[in-house]
């Protein structure tokens, strides 16, 4: 696989497939102990979803805050 030179790679159709990318489907590319990590956007895990949003909120508002991310699948 080669990077063009606007820094744009191609996705094997495979693994397109395997994981419901089409055009338009958010990806996140992240750097994790110098590897390139490409994934859809949002399907980290549950915990890695909700991590950090309680701090500095009363104990209620945390909860409603919670609450709706995870209905709302964030």
């Amino acid at each position: 696989m080669k990077v063009t030179t606007k820094g744009q790679i191609t996705i094997p159709k495979g693994i397109r497939k395997r994981y419901g990318i089409h055009p338009g489907t958010e990806i996140e590319v992240a750097d994790s102990d110098g590897e390139i990590v490409v994934r859809k956007a949002g399907s980290k895990n549950a915990v890695d979803r909700v991590y950090g949003i309680l701090k500095g909120r009363t104990s209620w508002q945390a909860s409603e805050e919670l609450v709706k991310r995870l209905r709302d699948g964030e």
